[in-house]
């Protein structure tokens, strides 16, 4: 079975019998957020905040939904867990988060 298939067939199984399909999608499509952004990070396709300021300058302020807010700190916790080289990353390109 392909690398692909074993981590979704992993994290189906780690699901109750009585979960919905809406829970399984939601931890599948987050999984593949979080492999998306270590494969960024680690290829050095990340903006500072000073640059991502930059390119919402024509916004006032960024109002993150609570499911948004929710989101992001699951990714930044999942990739602060992952590895010590991954939190030093993200902390590099994080200014002053901490979990």
């Amino acid at each position: 079975m392909s690398v692909v298939k074993e981590k979704m067939k992993k994290i189906i199984e780690s699901f109750p019998e009585d979960a919905s399909y809406e829970e399984i999608m939601r931890e599948l499509v987050f999984e593949q957020m979080v492999e998306r952004g270590i494969k960024d990070v680690r290829e050095e396709r990340t903006l500072s905040n000073e640059e991502m300021k930059k390119s919402y300058s024509y916004r006032e302020e960024i109002r993150w939904t609570a499911e948004a807010e929710t989101w992001l700190k699951d990714i930044y916790d999942y990739i602060a867990l992952d590895s010590e080289e991954h939190l030093k990353l993200l902390m590099g390109s994080t200014s002053g988060r901490k979990s």
